[in-house]
């Protein structure tokens, strides 16, 4: 039975026939990862050379143990998704010609495809002194600006979370993400 990778359809209820498998699939490799390959590199990188003296069954070190499995898994997942995505759409037009990007449906551009026209429709442009195009126009844009400044929050965290690692050498620091509010009003 051959899959013809390219061809493009509608979903089916055939397709869930693979859903047990990754049921079954996901939890076990991560079992398997974690117990094999995580657990001995967790107890070799962040410890150093203090791994041979170690008691691996106090609190902390349990903490450190299990938040650096945690990560593995998450580089592990996110590099293979990513990975997936790329070979999955390197086929693409517009994977190396960005202006495939505003190509829709059969010839239409962006601006003129039918969800544009059905929002058009929706906010009823005579009841609107200003020009619906335009409006959307300056919507698109606001959340652009909006979705940029996550982009450079997020950024900001992640840098500052790396700094303060490398600064701690290794060892695990205050999460930025709690900040200054969370450390004046929580009693510990």
């Amino acid at each position: 039975m051959g899959f013809d990778w390219e061809s493009e359809s509608d979903p089916m209820y055939k397709d869930f026939v693979v859903l047990p498998f990754f049921i079954i699939f996901f939890p076990a490799f991560r079992f398997l990862l974690d117990r094999y390959i995580f657990e001995k590199l967790a107890r070799r990188l962040p410890l150093g050379k203090a791994y041979a003296k170690t008691d691996f069954e106090t609190r902390f070190t349990r903490k450190k143990l299990i938040k650096f499995k945690e990560a593995a898994w998450k580089f592990v997942h996110f590099l293979s998704a990513e990975l997936l995505a790329l070979s999955v759409t390197y086929g693409e037009p517009w994977f190396t010609d960005t202006r495939y990007f505003w190509v829709g449906p059969g010839d239409q551009v962006w601006p003129d495809q039918k969800i544009n026209y059905e929002a058009t429709v929706l906010l009823d442009k005579d009841k609107h002194m200003f020009d619906g195009t335009l409006y959307k126009y300056l919507l698109f844009n606001a959340l652009l600006f909006c979705l940029l400044g996550c982009h450079i929050y997020w950024w900001r965290l992640m840098f500052r979370m790396l700094i303060n690692q490398v600064q701690a050498r290794g060892q695990i620091s205050d999460d930025p993400r709690s900040g200054k509010w969370h450390k004046l009003h929580v009693k510990h």
